[in-house]
């Protein structure tokens, strides 16, 4: 058995527990975590840490695939630009792909992430997932919106979500956004079997921006310019048209840069009606980079669990989540507490692997993280703050 013990343990679903201890069985199941009343109490064979423990990070959005793209774009050009710089950009060579791949695979697993809700196109991740020690659950992200195309796209989805599953590796079928593909797509997708978890990227733009219309802000002019042609105008709200057809389904909503209350008000009486558990993904190190901006979280509903996501290497630095939550901490006035659930508990929760991820609780192997240099006085990670798997 292995016992392990630092300054404050963060159970995540019990307040922090001053020199608490957490006893591991030989499969770094937790057995047993005690409570000493805040008194640093020795026993034989403890390690014992100076700082803060807590548990694995749950990664709830990126594009693994997508991490060769890695400064290839320019930062504060807003998403136009940037949607068009990622559908315009040159061909790289598988080996590329995968070597990238392989790395950050690498590198979120020693940042303490131990789930991740990863988007795919294509099968490029499969073998690195395959063999990973993070849990991986694939989103196959299907878009398209010429509606003569939609049965043709839908089947080498289908296609590519067997191949991840035939591997013993979570996978569903997804849509895009509200602007990216058509109705007869969407519907397809909603009344596939066996498919009751989506990630959704919606409202990183302004409502009238996604919705496809001849309005010029609307990004149905990207796909226009890139020569697709018979793009139905859609004017529905873009929680409307996402949510309408999805049945007793649980929905990541990923970024959110642009909903406010109102919005929130539109999904929550859709999911009342379909039966829908809603999450919210907030990727604020990204929203940054593409829109120089980040959600005001005030207007987010307290019925919506928010998880945290990093999005990929093409809008941000690393795919870390504590450095997500050191950069929150900076630019807004949520608590440590508070982001640490986004970026643990609610993930897994999100992800339906809450009993083994996501909290210090009897019976789960949720992995272990150190943070050093720890604010104790105001009870937050602190600018020199590190972070260090230890399980």
């Amino acid at each position: 058995m292995r016992k392990i013990a630092a300054t404050y343990i963060y159970p995540i679903v019990l307040p922090p527990i001053k020199y608490g201890i957490l006893y591991l069985d030989d499969n770094n199941t937790i057995v047993k975590i005690k409570d000493n009343g805040g008194e640093m109490i020795e026993e034989q064979e403890c390690e014992y840490y100076n700082g803060v423990i807590v548990p694995g990070f749950v990664n709830a959005h990126t594009h693994l695939e997508l991490s060769h793209l890695k400064n290839f774009f320019k930062q504060g050009a807003g998403m136009r630009n940037f949607l068009q710089s990622i559908l315009t950009r040159p061909k790289t060579e598988i080996s590329e792909i995968t070597e990238y791949v392989e790395q950050y695979d690498k590198l979120m697993y020693n940042q303490g992430i131990v789930a991740v809700s990863d988007i795919s196109n294509t099968l490029d991740t499969l073998e690195i997932k395959a063999s990973s020690k993070i849990y991986y659950h694939t989103f196959v992200e299907l878009f398209g919106l010429v509606k003569q195309r939609s049965t043709d796209i839908y089947k080498k989805g289908v296609s590519i979500c067997d191949a991840y599953r035939q591997r013993n590796l979570a996978a569903t079928i997804t849509p895009h956004a509200p602007y990216s593909l058509s109705k007869s797509l969407l519907q397809k997708i909603c009344t596939t079997e066996n498919n009751q978890l989506l990630s959704i990227h919606i409202l990183e733009n302004s409502v009238e921006q996604e919705s496809l219309s001849d309005n010029k802000e609307s990004l149905k002019s990207i796909f226009n310019s890139l020569g697709t042609s018979d793009i139905e105008n859609i004017t529905e709200h873009p929680f409307q048209l996402m949510l309408q057809d999805i049945k007793n389904s649980q929905v990541l909503t990923v970024h959110n840069t642009h909903t406010t209350a109102k919005d929130w008000d539109i999904a929550l009486n859709i999911a009342k009606k379909n039966k829908i558990s809603l999450f919210a993904v907030t990727c604020p190190r990204s929203n940054m980079f593409i829109n120089s901006l980040i959600p005001d979280y005030s207007q987010w509903s307290d019925k919506v669990p928010i998880c945290i996501g990093t999005d990929s290497l093409a809008s941000n630095t690393d795919l870390s989540v504590f450095n997500e939550i050191l950069f929150l901490l900076k630019k807004t006035n949520l608590s440590f507490e508070q982001l640490l659930k986004w970026g643990t508990l609610n993930g897994a929760r999100a992800l339906n692997v809450d009993k083994k991820f996501g909290s210090f609780e009897i019976g789960k192997t949720p992995g272990i993280n150190l943070i050093t240099q720890f604010d104790y006085t105001e009870m937050k990670p602190s600018d020199n703050s590190t972070i260090c798997r230890i399980v």
